[in-house]
């Protein structure tokens, strides 16, 4: 994992996803109903947040 932080205080941490994924996997309409997901005031088809789901 790497953390990084700015000058200004913005702090970042990433980390290497080594898994491997299937390609072409497709999600349903509905599946994508059933997520919440919010967009960003600023570019929110860039920018969102997904919160869990209550079980």
């Amino acid at each position: 994992m790497v953390r990084v932080e700015t000058n200004t205080g913005l702090k970042v941490e990433c980390a290497l996803d080594t898994r491997t994924y299937h390609k072409g996997v497709k999600v349903s309409d509905a599946q994508m109903a059933k997520l919440h997901i919010t967009g960003d005031a600023f570019h929110p088809e860039w920018n969102y947040t997904i919160t869990p789901r209550n079980v």
